[in-house]
């Protein structure tokens, strides 16, 4: 990246501030089975769906 560049600095910022929750396999894994139809499911199955 061009961290000087401040034009893609900001277009990436909201980016990467969502991302910085995400610090390890568990949560990103969780965060991709909650983008499913996960309505009411449990934490073990949102990730499981995740792995598959």
């Amino acid at each position: 990246y061009e961290f000087t560049d401040n034009k893609m600095m900001d277009l990436l910022r909201p980016s990467l501030e969502e991302a910085f929750v995400i610090q390890n396999q568990q949560v990103a894994l969780d965060y991709i089975g909650k983008r499913g139809s996960t309505v009411g499911v449990t934490k073990e199955r949102r990730i499981r769906y995740a792995k598959e």
